[in-house]
């Protein structure tokens, strides 16, 4: 019932669920920061389907690439510890210390994989993945279990930090 009392209420709705839910995650600002920013997405696309997408004419695409990097870059507070450590990752990211040509070559296949992975959940938007993964014969269905393991293998830091959800 939180889109009853009209649009406003339905927006105040939103935020606070949002914010709420960034409270559950943990009594830390970088949580509520978090809760706040998916509030405010999640509103921002209520009001962009009211029928107002009509009238930007912002093509679905990239409306499709800006929503992606902008939720995923909301990310980035929900793990740091604070602003200074969010914004330490969010200069990594993007290299704003890079000094060199040579630092944003070496950073181009890390925006190719992006790429790639950008590509991939827009051809899944009317499919399922495994419907996909079904077509492929056993030795690419192999190959591509394989891929997935090794990546996940390399981009887990080799640290021995708990999965998140273990620490409540």
């Amino acid at each position: 019932g939180g889109n009853r009392g009209g649009e406003i209420r339905t927006y105040v709705n939103l935020m606070l669920t949002m914010l709420i839910g960034g409270l559950w995650h943990g009594a830390s600002w970088m949580f509520v920061l978090w809760g706040a920013l998916h509030g405010l997405y999640l509103a921002a696309e209520r009001w962009w389907q009211r029928g107002r997408e009509r009238t930007t004419g912002i093509p679905a695409k990239l409306a499709a690439f800006v929503v992606f990097l902008i939720v995923s870059l909301t990310w980035i507070p929900f793990r740091a510890h604070g602003p200074a450590a969010a914004w330490h990752v969010v200069k990594a990211l993007f290299r704003f210390d890079a000094d060199s040509y040579d630092d944003f070559v070496l950073t181009l296949p890390l925006y190719a994989t992006l790429g790639g992975i950008f590509y991939w959940h827009f051809i899944q938007r009317d499919g399922s993945l495994e419907e996909r993964f079904s077509k492929l014969g056993p030795l690419w269905q192999t190959l591509a279990v394989s891929a997935c393991l090794v990546g996940i293998f390399l981009c887990s830091g080799g640290d021995q930090r708990a999965f998140i959800y273990f620490q409540f």
